[in-house]
């Protein structure tokens, strides 16, 4: 998974920025008692890109995750933007 962030205001890329991914079985995968979740970090790098690797196991199962990305920058409000 590639990432990109940018300055919502002047659309530069944002470099250093901590970007945390979390990915969860659906609410149908932990009604069968599938609940590990995942959470990776990176930082952005000068173009404001970060790369993530996830790997699902071979007895994982198939179906929707859910995913959530927060990232974190001094000097910069949270906001979600879907």
């Amino acid at each position: 998974m590639s990432i990109t962030v940018r300055d919502k205001n002047t659309d530069q890329p944002v470099s250093n920025a901590l970007v945390l991914l979390t990915i969860q079985p659906s609410n149908s995968n932990l009604s069968v008692g599938k609940t590990t979740t995942t959470t990776q970090t990176a930082y952005t790098d000068k173009d404001g890109h970060a790369i993530f690797t996830v790997q699902i196991g071979p007895h994982s199962s198939s179906g929707i995750y859910n995913t959530n990305l927060e990232i974190k920058k001094d000097n910069y409000d949270s906001n979600l933007q879907k």
